[in-house]
């Protein structure tokens, strides 16, 4: 019985996790799908650092060179259909090794949102780290779901 109890917390657990991961990571993915289909503009590149963060804190690569665990603070200046914007966002999800390039001369093609032009993006489409969050929270269902199955069985089986 406890072993039945146990189970169950367990799989409630990963539950709870999946149900904060899952919908996170699913609305990342449909913004970058969406983003696909963007218009490119040329932005003005107001700043860009790209910077790591890993177990000893935060370092900067001022060169543009990779680092572990990339990220990309950026800000951006563009217009569209003679209207002036602005923006900062990188992208949707994070991004691995690579893909974060420094803009050429201050210079840089980013993603509008045609339906909304103040919303853009600098690098467009779903990032392959946010993919792989996606199937880990539905490993995290259905582990979830299996423990409680299994922790329901070996309660009734008493």
């Amino acid at each position: 019985m406890l072993k039945g109890i146990i189970k169950i917390l367990c799989g409630a657990l990963c539950l709870f996790f999946a149900s904060k991961l899952g919908p996170y990571t699913y609305g990342l993915y449909q913004q970058g799908q969406a983003s696909e289909a963007w218009v490119p503009v040329e932005a003005q590149v107001e700043q860009f650092n790209i910077r790591s963060s890993n177990a000893k804190g935060s370092k900067y690569s001022r060169t543009g060179g990779q680092v572990d665990n990339p990220h990309a603070d950026i800000v951006y200046n563009y217009q569209y259909e003679g209207k002036d914007y602005s923006g900062e966002r990188t992208g949707f999800g994070p991004y691995s090794k690579g893909q974060l390039i420094r803009p050429n001369r201050g210079k840089a093609t980013v993603y509008v949102n045609p339906d909304n032009p103040s919303d853009s993006v600098y690098i467009k489409g779903v990032s392959k780290p946010n993919m792989g969050a996606m199937a880990f929270a539905l490993g995290m269902a259905l582990a979830g779901l299996f423990l409680v199955g299994t922790g329901l069985m070996n309660i009734v089986r008493g």
